[in-house]
């Protein structure tokens, strides 16, 4: 189904009681604006009527059809997962469903990895490829506010490899963005050029020693021979800072989209009903809702929980001092604001987020994203992700993810759990629609009346 604008619930989804439970769609643009398509009116006046409101955000790479699917497919895995194990809830259940539509495709990366769905494959997949990569200069042509730093950006990135002089320059235009970036964060201390650089090498350097079969042929086309002989600036491929640009400023608008545009719907929703609110988030999603809920001044009521899916924000964002800094992580305050313990999934396999997001992701606002597996896994980097490692210096308790039927024995001092996802029970970064999480879900939510 395409991209229709259709007032009041997208559709209607089947609970494991019968019920026929709505899905809004509510869609936001890149800076936070509701798009007005006659859903959120309906939304705010039916609320009052259902027990339970479950907010869901999807990550990066979502097309409409994408996010449509993920919100059903999700759903009712979990409706049958209920069903077939005759999994129960009060009298008073009555759900309804919201899921956030936001513009996060427009700086596509494949699923399995921070790479393009497809690179060398064929002649087919290079036109596609070349395409995808017009449309990411395009978008980041957009951030620069003079037309001859837009002009001299084109210029470099269209080249097939570059000089020394001609990296240092792209990346102090790359370093002009990011400074510039919408994200919310406090310290405000700007990327350092020369440091730009070395995260560009060394990203490279990760990939072309070889990530593992998950991303495929993915990330391919950025491998580079490891090493630097010669001197740091041996390979030169501006593709490759270019999309670690997109992955920076995607992971902004996600906080953009959260704080400004999701956030108010989130406060009007505690305020004006009594139902228990559930946030999920995916990758990006997860700092959707987490931006929304802590970028609300003072929430009327607590939110009943949050499960965080392979979240793509930093391990320290709950932490009660970021390493070198003197700020907790930024959305330690959700622990104040949730009822129910925050779980949080990560896995060995996601190869996104537990290779590469720790040298795409270097700027001052990833660490602990501050707001303006088993502890025997070193975390390789400060800047590794939640969904690679699990949440750490927060007071967190890691355990494996549980299968359906065993239970989760939730300590009330512990705010945040990291659920790991080893053994294949998250097999990637796109895999978290199993009975695994369904099963995390029902164990929030069952527990939380």
């Amino acid at each position: 189904m395409g991209e229709q604008h259709i007032p009041g619930p997208r559709e209607y989804l089947e609970s494991a009681d019968g019920q026929q439970v709505p899905l809004y769609i509510i869609r936001f643009d890149k800076e936070g604006k509701y798009k007005d398509d006659g859903s959120l009116a309906p939304l705010l006046a039916e609320a009052g009527n259902y027990s339970d409101i479950f907010v869901f955000s999807h990550g990066w790479n979502n097309e409409w059809s994408d996010a449509i699917g993920r919100y059903r497919a999700f759903f009712k895995g979990y409706a049958g997962m209920r069903k077939a194990r005759g999994l129960p809830m009060p009298p008073d259940y009555r759900p309804l469903l919201v899921g956030i539509f936001w513009p996060s495709a427009a700086l596509a990366f494949g699923e399995s990895g921070l790479g393009p769905k497809a690179l060398g494959v064929d002649a087919e997949a290079a036109l596609q490829d070349e395409a995808q990569y017009q449309r990411e200069l395009t978008e980041l042509a957009d951030c620069f506010a003079a037309d001859a730093e837009r002009t001299e950006f084109h210029a470099l990135t269209q080249q097939p490899s570059l000089s020394e002089s001609q990296a240092w320059r792209l990346a102090e235009l790359a370093a002009g963005i990011l400074t510039d970036s919408e994200a919310e964060h406090e310290s405000g201390e700007p990327p350092e050029v020369e440091g730009l650089l070395r995260s560009w090498q060394a990203m490279a350097d990760e990939i072309g020693a070889g990530m593992g079969p998950d991303l495929g042929p993915a990330l391919a086309g950025m491998a580079q021979p490891a090493g630097v002989a010669g001197g740091m600036w041996r390979w030169l491929d501006p593709r490759q800072l270019v999309r670690m640009l997109t992955v920076a400023i995607m992971k902004d608008r996600a906080g953009v989209v959260g704080a400004r545009g999701v956030g108010p719907v989130l406060e009007t929703l505690l305020r004006q009903t009594s139902a228990r609110v559930h946030l999920i988030g995916h990758s990006y999603g997860t700092k959707v809702v987490l931006s929304a809920l802590c970028g609300i001044a003072a929430p009327p009521r607590k939110v009943r929980s949050a499960l965080l899916l392979q979240p793509a924000i930093s391990h320290l964002c709950f932490a009660d001092r970021v390493p070198g800094k003197d700020y907790p992580g930024g959305y330690r305050g959700a622990f104040e604001r949730i009822e129910q313990p925050i779980l949080a999934t990560y896995s060995p396999h996601d190869a996104a987020l537990h290779t590469l997001f720790h040298w795409a992701l270097r700027r001052d606002v990833d660490l602990g994203e501050p707001l303006g597996l088993d502890k025997a896994v070193e975390v390789p980097s400060h800047y590794a992700a939640l969904g690679g490692y699990g949440p750490r210096r927060a007071g967190e308790r890691l355990m494996p993810i549980q299968a359906p039927g065993e239970p989760y024995a939730f300590d009330g001092q512990v705010r945040v759990y990291g659920l790991g996802g080893a053994k294949c029970r998250i097999k990637s970064h796109a895999d978290i629609s199993n009975k695994y999480t369904w099963w995390a879900l029902y164990s929030l939510v069952a527990g939380a009346h």
